[in-house]
């Protein structure tokens, strides 16, 4: 490998650092705010409808999540960039449908932004790394499963949770 091309890939993976780093920058703001509005929801017991939604304690558990995969992104992490973004634009969703308050797509916006460039630097960088070493993140056929099983699994969480957000039963 030339000097020219050892310093290109350098420079890509140190991007890809970068974006990996910023996404989980905007997952820790996300953490932060939603983690102010549960305590002033929960010290003002409730008020609006907004308020209610966010007064509710086992929020907590989501912040909890939420950590978990800022902390895999920060590692560079493709699923859990990828769960990092799918998990924050699912809540967005589920918040607003069960709220009715439609107002911060700005900062929404901007959040999952710099969480997509996230997934791209996760990707990109596991990619510039098995150029660099072949054996990198190679895991096994147990591996694989149980990640898909997690997978599935988290994925039939959120949905039930939805469901029960749109009908009123959570």
């Amino acid at each position: 490998m030339e000097a020219s091309e050892s310093r290109e890939i350098d420079n890509k993976l140190q991007e890809a650092i970068n974006n990996c780093r910023q996404a989980a920058i905007a997952g820790v703001v996300s953490i932060v705010l939603t983690t102010a509005l549960v305590a002033f929801s929960i010290w003002q017991k409730g008020g609006s409808k907004t308020l209610n939604y966010f007064a509710d304690p086992s929020i907590f558990v989501d912040i909890v999540i939420m950590i978990v995969f800022v902390i895999m992104t920060f590692m560079r992490s493709r699923i859990g960039s990828v769960l990092l973004f799918v998990h924050y634009l699912g809540g967005q969703i589920l918040t607003r449908i069960a709220t009715g308050n439609y107002s911060g797509f700005i900062l929404t916006g901007i959040l999952l932004f710099f969480m997509g460039k996230g997934v791209i630097g996760a990707f990109e960088y596991v990619r510039l790394r098995r150029q660099l070493d072949s054996s990198f993140r190679k895991r096994g056929i147990i591996l694989n499963t149980l990640i898909f099983v997690g997978l599935v699994g988290y994925g039939a969480v959120i949905a039930l949770g939805g469901w029960l957000v749109l009908t009123g039963q959570a």
